[in-house]
């Protein structure tokens, strides 16, 4: 059983690490989390990829539930937003459930909350650091005071959904603290959701941990690795790396052709990505992946096929069961 989350790790490390007393600067908000994954890797291997609606709400309904916070007291929740009819479908739905009302046995959507937005609009799916974006975009919102829009929408599927940049919505309800969710929604039905709440000195803050005790107080099981597998760029497996590291390689390639192509015509970005006077990139670039379809069971179909860099997670999971015996 495996529970993890997308980017979300990198800002809890950030966050557990500052003083309370820096707590009130800039960028910085105190949260509770819940990681949840509804993802069971066994020895065949069999990963749903599509978004599952009883995981989904499970996460949402445990993250306020154990941490006693009331879900309308929120005034924004930063969607995963996949960008796919029935990824966007089903997690709209899990809202509506959660943060809506019902009436006469059927949610009103008139009793709905929080406003809600994602940052995939503004610069696409980031993939394993889809959580650390939207983390990032709700804490620069609750510092600014605006929350940015969710562009190129013309017929939104909710009217909560942000077409334009908004100021931060009224948090009276809340002791005039901002208070935001975050969802990520990852392939195999791993998910995650966290809560964040503006901190400030002077308030009583409902999810301020009063030191690490509250974040680390989790018990520790013995650990055991059993197997492992790697990939950097064009360093197919573990041997590999080892050798490199021994004889001082890298795995770096010069950029390969068609990717990044508008990099020749952009002197500026080049420099700032490879140095003043560079004409080539290099970097750990991957141009193949070799996938095992059959027996990681992954579906052929055009609008079901995951991508590259999804394969490439696959794949390497798969690699690490293999060598330790599955």
């Amino acid at each position: 059983y495996m529970r993890f989350v997308t980017g979300l790790d990198v800002v809890a490390a950030q966050a557990f690490y500052h003083h309370p007393s820096e707590w009130n600067k800039p960028l910085t908000a105190s949260f509770n989390y819940q990681f949840e994954s509804g993802a069971t890797f066994t020895s065949t291997f069999i990963c749903s990829l599509k978004p599952d609606m009883p995981t989904e709400l499970q996460c949402l309904e445990e993250t306020y539930a154990k941490f006693g916070v009331e879900a309308k007291s929120l005034q924004y929740v930063e969607c995963h937003a996949t960008g796919t009819p029935q990824g966007d479908a089903v997690e709209l739905e899990c809202l509506r459930k959660v943060f809506g009302a019902e009436v006469d046995g059927k949610l009103d959507p008139k009793a709905f909350h929080p406003k809600i937005g994602s940052t995939k609009g503004n610069f696409g799916h980031t993939l394993v650091a889809a959580g650390f974006a939207g983390a990032t975009k709700v804490l620069l919102s609750m510092n600014k005071g605006v929350i940015p829009a969710t562009p190129k929408l013309t017929r939104p599927m909710m009217p909560h959904v942000l077409v334009e940049n908004c100021p931060w919505p009224d948090c009276s309800n809340n002791g005039g603290l901002k208070r935001a969710g975050l969802s990520a929604f990852g392939f195999g039905q791993t998910n995650a959701h966290a809560v964040f709440e503006e901190y400030k000195p002077t308030a009583s803050n409902r999810l301020a941990a009063p030191g690490p005790a509250r974040c680390l107080a989790m018990p520790v099981a013995p650990l055991a690795i059993v197997g492992m597998a790697a990939r950097f760029g064009e360093l197919k497996d573990l041997k590999e790396l080892e050798r490199a590291v021994y004889n001082g390689g890298d795995g770096a390639i010069t950029l390969p052709k068609k990717r990044w192509r508008f990099l020749s015509k952009d002197a500026r970005l080049l420099n700032e990505l490879c140095g003043k006077g560079a004409e080539q990139v290099r970097g750990c670039f991957v141009e193949k992946v070799e996938v095992d379809y059959g027996r990681l069971k992954l579906p052929l179909t055009p609008e079901d096929q995951l991508q590259p860099v999804q394969l490439l997670a696959l794949s390497t999971i798969d690699n690490a069961l293999l060598d330790a015996g599955d």
